[in-house]
């Protein structure tokens, strides 16, 4: 009788040792996500298309939070004197509707509850209450910047910090990388709120209560050397047995769209991977930027995104020149006729209509990178077309493009203006 309680009894404390519940997800986007089940969505926070925004544009004091539902162990029992280690990947972007408008980023967020009581929009994050009142439950938060406060002692407004129950970091550094491919790892400044989509890398080790902040532009495999290290016993002060992990952010009334495109974590090793191959990439606006594809294809024109017209002194918008000698059938005329003789007509006519596509007014109905270099090598054959490409615009929306008349989904003006066939120099 006495083995097996013996064996029942060891059984219990082998179970009671070891963590419940490990957390190890990825997700490369969010298309398929449905909030409440896989991510909790709190407040503003939505989901839009394969991303989630955090903020909500027309309410001027927005703020949301996105948390994974299931907590993160970060204490194998109340009394332990050490903490779980886990890792995390992210993609983010942060879009300012108007670049020198003030902004405030978003936080990587360690929390006891979802929604701490008194936490505040504009500058706190949604998360905190002011610099001088902590808040009530423990806190961690990794706060990527894109304002400056004075007031909470920020360096400049384009900086990432560690947040122990305060707004007012207790280290901060300058956004950017180190880099690999520099024999003294050169640091390389990145700035956050251009729209451009950032991978960032937090590694938490628990053992030694150091946290290492990494990040990076799409495209450039992680630093060695983190952006950020902070190292402090004083860090299991900030945690508590279970803690939910997630984002938050918030706004006052300038627009600040934040996203968070993918994510990764694991408490049992390395995050996996995140494919970066396939996300979107948000600009202010193709009404008056045009994204890095577009300027490659247009350029092919010879001209300047804007050209004057001297005998009327009327604005002719290069995209918009371009795009109505498509809907006529006479794209080749916006080739530059001092290149025009040294590549096939086709040729030309396929880097035109690329510029083109990738001009399109809805970021998201832009072709991605992946599929513009395998156009323009003839890499992939499964790769689509110019050609294909703007017939799926067209059925999705874009009709003006393809029947050649202005206004529409461009936002210009309905005013018919009249554009030259060759517009001067």
């Amino acid at each position: 009788m006495t083995r097996p309680v013996a064996v029942l009894f060891i059984t219990h404390i082998f179970l009671f040792s070891i963590p419940s519940f490990a957390l190890d997800f990825l997700y490369n986007s969010f298309g398929t996500i449905t909030n409440g089940t896989n991510l909790t969505l709190i407040n503003d926070a939505r989901l839009e298309s394969s991303v989630v925004r955090l903020t909500n544009d027309s309410n001027p004091f927005s703020f949301g939070r996105a948390y994974y539902p299931q907590k993160l162990t970060m204490k194998p029992s109340s009394n332990s004197t050490t903490l779980t280690s886990f890792s995390t990947s992210f993609v983010f972007s942060v879009l300012p509707a108007i670049a020198s408008s003030p902004g405030f980023g978003l936080c990587f967020v360690l929390t006891n509850l979802t929604s701490p009581p008194g936490a505040l929009a504009s500058q706190y994050f949604g998360l905190f209450t002011n610099a001088t009142v902590p808040v009530v439950a423990p806190l961690l938060a990794v706060e990527f910047d894109t304002g400056r406060n004075t007031e909470f002692n920020d360096p400049d407004d384009n900086h990432i910090g560690i947040d122990l129950n305060n707004v007012e970091s207790i280290k901060v550094e300058s956004a950017g990388y180190y880099s690999n491919s520099s024999s003294n790892g050169s640091f390389v400044p990145v700035s956050m709120k251009s729209g451009q989509n950032i991978h960032a890398w937090i590694d938490f080790d628990g053992t030694n209560f150091e946290i290492n902040v990494t990040i990076a532009p799409i495209g450039v495999p992680k630093p060695s050397i983190p952006t950020l290290n902070y190292k402090n016993p004083v860090i299991a002060n900030y945690v508590s047995n279970e803690m939910f992990v997630g984002f938050s952010a918030s706004k006052t009334d300038f627009i600040e769209a934040q996203r968070i495109l993918a994510w990764s974590l694991s408490d049992t090793g390395v995050a996996r991977e995140i494919n970066t191959n396939n996300l979107p990439v948000f600009s202010i606006s193709s009404s008056s930027s045009l994204s890095d594809d577009a300027i490659a294809g247009i350029v092919a024109c010879g001209r300047r995104p804007i050209d004057m017209t001297m005998e009327d002194d009327v604005e002719a918008v290069l995209k918009d020149w371009v795009r109505e000698l498509y809907g006529q059938g006479r794209l080749i005329e916006a080739a530059d006729r001092r290149i025009r003789e040294e590549y096939e007509i086709e040729e030309m006519e396929m880097v035109l209509k690329l510029g083109l596509v990738c001009c399109h007014p809805d970021p998201m109905k832009r072709p991605n990178m992946k599929d513009v270099v395998a156009i323009l090598v003839g890499a992939d054959a499964d790769a689509a077309t110019p050609k294909e490409l703007l017939g799926e615009l067209a059925r999705s929306g874009w009709d003006d493009v393809v029947g050649g008349s202005r206004g529409g989904g461009w936002g210009d003006s309905t005013e018919e203006a009249p554009l030259q066939p060759e517009p001067p120099v």
